[in-house]
């Protein structure tokens, strides 16, 4: 695991090498361990290195055979050794690393190659004899790849912060990312950031620059956008419970490949501990477990985590988090994500990583991307439950039941109205939309989504609408994982969506093994009986919360943080009336806006650290 970084000038000019240094110490905390650069004329690639495979011999950049090939990666690549087998016959393996493989694949087999490998990656390939500079980011989008396009360079990276660092390219708010934040479940869509002018590559995408013309392509070696098309399974429950504890066992099995202690994340819900349990199966050496955890009761999740743990017979690492603890990540935390954090958990997840750290780990595994397969989150259920609503009654008397709000609430009876007219970008507007405010109203539904909805067919609508999950707020998910762990200079593996063949098979389970008899993530739950105690296998779901709103009305801190920014510059006079409005009703308990607080107080942070 490390963070990649490079630069394509003009032809004829040379990049400095001290360019290229200062690029790659922005990245310090992705790899602590050791640094390397490559510079080729006009052409420089370098990367910051945390080493998890052949610890010593590691180091990258990597080379062919005959040195015209020259590499480098941020990531893992499970099926590696296999993979050696095929170039055996041109190269011979200096090291122990997974990353090895990847120059000899490429000078082989062309760009085909990545149809063979399974992993996370980030990926720059750099083809001297051809002029060519291939970068490439793994399928599903776990580990990040950003780019700068402009006439004066091309730029790209594994942060965001690493191409700012270059001093080659402008800085300027996304404005569609911001109406995004504030209204959606998610910032950032597609290939934006919150940056003009700086995108990511799409996962499975390909973007190759002619070095001497700077001329860009791109193509995908997975499409990462469309739909799948497979028809779902109609195999008995029984076999489909077989087959996904298969698959998992395969999937986590590879991700324990590691010269490092490893451990798991381990919350009250069933992904992280049916993992933790699975890994612990395979892995005769015990995996131990790291917990956040919190004084307030509501969002802690510290017994049952220890009751997993113990029932497992693993060491438990519990970690309580304070306000004070909390509120000093924040504006670093900012840094970090290169966006404004809308996820608050999103700092719980560096706390632990940087506490399993401090316990002597670097690698962990994580059941992000679950909920995503498995309809975990109660806004699918919700949904479930108000499609077969409209399918059992008339729409003229939904429509006045929604109306006047006898039966349902004004978002339920816009949901009903979408479903009824089969209105897909209405649905997914509706659909993960958040608390109404007026800081930034809604301006248009995003293109991006737009683009997801066009595909949607209602005769598969739980199985295209966890498809859209994926491709939209999972992805926000994965890239806070990504950018918080590697803060505390933490690899994080995620066995559910990191393996396509877990990916493939939850898209092609029925909505009704998903969601059955009001259970959620049904089929997951199942295996994880083979496991676990059925107590532990059907807790309540509690979501991966922190404790915001209550210390927004504490003394200090958290507090005080936000009452700063009540006067800032990025703010019109009427959102700064707004402010001061949600915030002062928070504090004095009128009213529970700790969201929209929240999410007022991190956009004012991101404005303020980046200057824009």
């Amino acid at each position: 695991m490390c963070g990649i970084t490079g630069i394509v000038l003009k032809k004829g000019e040379v990049v400095p090498k001290e360019l290229l240094q200062k690029m790659t110490d922005s990245m310090l905390h992705r790899g602590p361990d050791e640094e390397g650069v490559h510079v080729d004329g006009n052409v420089g690639i370098g990367m910051r290195r945390l080493s998890i495979m052949d610890v010593a011999g590691g180091s990258q950049p990597l080379f062919s055979e005959d040195k015209t090939i020259a590499m480098v990666g941020n990531g893992e690549i499970y099926n590696y050794r296999e993979l050696q087998k095929d170039v055996a016959d041109r190269h011979t393996f200096r090291t122990s690393t997974d990353m090895e493989v990847v120059a000899p694949l490429y000078q082989k087999f062309g760009l085909e190659f990545l149809n063979r490998m399974e992993g996370m990656f980030g990926l720059a390939v750099w083809d001297k004899a051809k002029n060519k500079l291939h970068l490439i980011r793994d399928r599903i989008g776990i580990k990040p790849l950003f780019v700068s396009i402009s006439d004066e360079a091309i730029i790209f990276s594994s942060d965001i912060n690493s191409i700012l660092a270059s001093g080659k390219t402008s800085v300027s708010l996304n404005e569609s990312a911001v109406n995004n934040y504030f209204n959606y479940r998610f910032g950032a869509l597609g290939n934006e950031s919150f940056f003009n002018g700086i995108t990511s590559l799409f996962p499975g995408q390909i973007m190759t620059i002619d070095t001497e013309t700077l001329a860009i392509t791109t193509s995908n070696f997975h499409d990462a956008i469309t739909f799948s098309k497979e028809e779902l399974y109609t195999s008995s429950e029984a076999e489909l419970i077989e087959e996904l504890d298969a698959r998992l066992r395969a999937s986590v099995t590879k991700r324990l490949m590691a010269d490092v202690p490893l451990g798991t994340l381990l919350s009250s819900g069933i992904d992280s501990t049916l993992l933790t349990a699975i890994a612990n199966d395979i892995n005769g050496n015990k995996v131990d477990a790291f917990t956040i955890c919190y004084a307030e009761k509501e969002y802690d999740e510290s017994a049952d985590a220890k009751e997993s743990a113990d029932h497992l017979g693993i060491a438990w690492h519990p970690h309580f988090v304070s306000n004070e603890e909390y509120t000093s990540l924040i504006v670093e935390g900012i840094r970090k994500n290169e966006a404004p954090i809308t996820h608050p958990n999103s700092l719980s997840v560096q706390l632990i990583t940087k506490i399993a750290r401090e316990n002597g780990y670097k690698v962990l595994l994580s059941g992000e991307g679950a909920d995503e397969l498995f309809a975990g989150y109660g806004r699918t259920s919700n949904l479930f439950h108000l499609s077969n609503i409209q399918k059992k009654y008339p729409d003229l008397l939904l429509k006045f039941l929604a109306g006047s709000g006898l039966k349902f609430d004004k978002r339920e009876g816009a949901i009903l109205d979408a479903l009824s007219k089969k209105d897909a970008s209405k649905l997914l507007s509706e659909y993960f939309s958040v608390v109404e405010q007026e800081f930034i109203p809604q301006a248009t539904i995003p293109a991006f989504m737009k683009n997801l909805g066009g595909q949607m067919d209602f005769n598969q609508l739980f199985n295209h609408i966890l498809q859209v999950e994926q491709r939209s707020y999972m992805q926000e998910l994965l890239l806070r994982q990504d950018k918080m762990s590697m803060w505390s200079s933490m690899e994080v593996r995620v066995p559910f969506v990191g393996d396509p063949n877990v990916v493939s098979f939850a898209n092609r389970v029925p909505i009704e093994l998903k969601l059955k008899d009001g259970i959620n993530k049904y089929l997951l739950r199942k295996v994880a009986e083979k496991y676990l105690p059925k107590h532990i296998c059907y807790r309540r779901k509690r979501g991966f919360g922190s404790p915001i709103g209550a210390w927004l009305r504490q003394k200090d801190q958290l507090k005080d943080l936000a009452y700063s920014v009540a006067d800032s510059e990025h703010m019109t006079k009427e959102q700064k009336a707004y402010y001061s409005k949600m915030l002062g009703q928070h504090v004095s308990g009128q009213a529970d806006n700790y969201e929209i607080v929240w999410k007022m107080m991190n956009y004012l942070l991101f404005r303020q650290e980046y200057r824009i």
